[in-house]
């Protein structure tokens, strides 16, 4: 490479960078008549809303890193043996198959004592209650020559 092209494009590169720096540091909000807001790195020429300027600080808007633990330079990422362990105490599919089995029998049960026992809270009695009790010991009575005639 030419010595000579060598200063001038490290000159070039700062300047791209610059440059690239300055522009990224103002921020304009346009908002328009509808009440659209979109930001643009550059003033609107032809814009009827309104255009508020916004000077952004890079060195305010820093994020810090943690820092890793001791011990932590194996190479490995600090959660990956936490998620290996968790992935050891996860049941098998058998035992979460019988766990479902087990929780969809206790509703079946409690569902059922539930249609057996109901509570005067459960039942909402429109119109006369004599008459609601009437169709009650009907519905039971048949409830219960049905469950007989299944046995």
């Amino acid at each position: 490479m030419n010595v000579r092209i060598v200063p001038q494009l490290v000159l070039a590169a700062a300047a791209a960078l610059l440059a690239s720096q300055a522009s990224a540091e103002v921020l304009y909000k346009l908002i328009d008549k509808n009440g659209k807001v979109t930001y643009s790195e550059e003033k609107p020429k032809n814009f009827d809303g309104q255009v508020i300027r916004l000077d952004i600080d890079p060195n305010a808007n820093t994020a810090t890193m943690p820092r890793p633990a001791a011990g932590a330079n194996s190479g490995e990422p600090t959660a990956a043996p936490a998620r290996k362990a968790s992935n050891a105490k996860k049941p098998s599919a058998e035992q979460r198959i019988a766990a479902a089995r087990e929780r969809l029998e206790n509703a079946q049960r409690a569902l059922q004592d539930a249609r057996d026992h109901p509570a005067e809270s459960d039942m909402q009695i429109f119109g006369n209650k004599a008459e609601a009790c009437a169709w009650s010991l009907r519905m039971a009575t048949r409830r219960s020559s049905i469950s007989s005639t299944r046995r």
